[in-house]
């Protein structure tokens, strides 16, 4: 009898680490996912703004301001997407709209900054485009930090998923 309690309880064992591991599985399959999601809204934003930018302005000063503002706001905006919990009641989630806005759009300035710096450096690639590719990017990532950090810190502290 007392060879089944432990098999069992080894089992159980088992079990709950597969649960825990599973579970940090899932937190990082998601933040991939809203990488994606960010990634799309924020250069589709970006896409469909610009045109209607330049189809009634043309092109001015304010290109660098739209591609700034576009890529930062659609990515923080498919970021809080993506991690979006409705467990969370009204403030958190205001909360993290805008600091998920806010990351975007400071990402999506240093990867302006860097771009420039990258287009500077590389002649050969056209100019604009490594602008538009790190602008993107950083604004990605910059959005995804903090509702990455807060989707970890709840997979950490939530018993359940």
């Amino acid at each position: 009898m007392q060879k089944i309690g432990s098999a069992v309880y080894r089992h159980m064992q088992l079990l709950a680490t597969i649960g825990a591991l599973l579970k940090f599985v899932l937190v990082f399959a998601r933040g991939v996912f809203a990488l994606f999601v960010a990634a799309v809204v924020g250069f589709g934003s970006y896409v469909m703004i610009q045109a209607l930018y330049l189809s009634i302005w043309g092109y001015g000063g304010g290109v660098i301001a739209v591609l700034v503002c576009t890529t930062g706001i659609g990515a923080g905006v498919g970021s809080y997407i993506a991690w979006l919990d409705r467990d969370h009641d009204l403030r958190i989630q205001a909360l993290l709209v805008v600091i998920a806005l806010a990351f975007g759009l400071g990402g999506a300035w240093f990867g302006l900054q860097r771009g420039i710096d990258i287009g500077a450096l590389h002649p050969i690639w056209k100019p604009g485009i490594p602008e538009i590719h790190i602008t993107t990017v950083g604004a990605v990532i910059g959005a995804n930090i903090p509702t990455f950090a807060l989707g970890l810190y709840k997979a950490i502290r939530d018993p359940r998923l």
